[in-house]
């Protein structure tokens, strides 16, 4: 970036915390959760900017569940969270649920699914392109998530889904994504599974997220 800027010219903007000084970019586009800077070039965002747009045609009738993996952040447990997902589904037998797991996702995993869901309903992430994900996320009146896959649930917030998600014991107490999907419960942006159970209710966003067109705004006033 700093090569080409120096030949051709142009606006050098990073949408990471960036290990280089910061009066090399002219704008920095940040999440939250890396704790960045207050600067007048950087921006702070709820977590990472990405492609979904805000849908208004959700089918309440439907639910998409997406599953991550093991990660430094959270101590995975694949059973633990097929009883969570075992717990959901029995409660909301009217709703039509699809599966999707990741690339992070033990293979054992589907194994321990496939009692609960038709096979049809169990998505491997390897046989859909990048459209999948948008289009089912436009659609699904609610949406869970694993608290491993960050970019996940500020996608699914980002549609405008009623989000929900599972459990997992920290593997850090105090760990920036941790904090991050904490921040999330405390600001009614989503809904812990233990909440989920005693009120058996989901809660839409407490206000619509579209980071990417607040990011484009503000690099267009600058």
């Amino acid at each position: 970036m700093i090569l080409a800027h120096l030949w051709f010219g142009g606006k050098r903007i990073v949408l990471m915390r960036s290990y280089w000084p910061n009066p090399w970019f002219d704008y920095m586009i940040i999440p939250k959760h890396d704790s960045p800077k207050k600067k007048t070039n950087i921006l702070s965002t709820r977590g990472v900017v990405n492609n979904i747009k805000p849908s208004n045609h959700h089918n309440k009738n439907t639910g998409l569940i997406l599953i991550g993996g093991p990660s430094q952040h959270y101590q995975w447990d694949s059973k633990d969270i097929v009883l969570q997902i075992s717990t959901l589904l029995k409660a909301m037998p009217e709703t039509s649920w699809t599966i999707a797991n990741s690339r992070r996702t033990p293979q054992e995993f589907f194994q321990l699914v496939t009692h609960l869901l038709n096979e049809q309903h169990l998505i491997d992430h390897a046989d859909v392109d990048s459209n999948w994900l948008p289009a089912q996320l436009a659609e699904a009146g609610q949406v869970w998530v694993s608290p491993d896959s960050v970019s996940m649930v500020y996608e699914a917030i980002t549609a405008g889904a009623m989000v929900g998600c599972f459990e997992l014991k920290k593997a850090q107490s105090n760990n920036r994504i941790v904090n991050g999907i904490s921040e999330l419960i405390q600001s009614k942006m989503i809904t812990p599974f233990q909440q989920w159970q005693q009120s058996r209710q989901l809660t839409c966003p407490a206000h619509q997220l579209n980071e990417a067109q607040r990011a484009a705004d503000w690099i267009l006033n600058q």
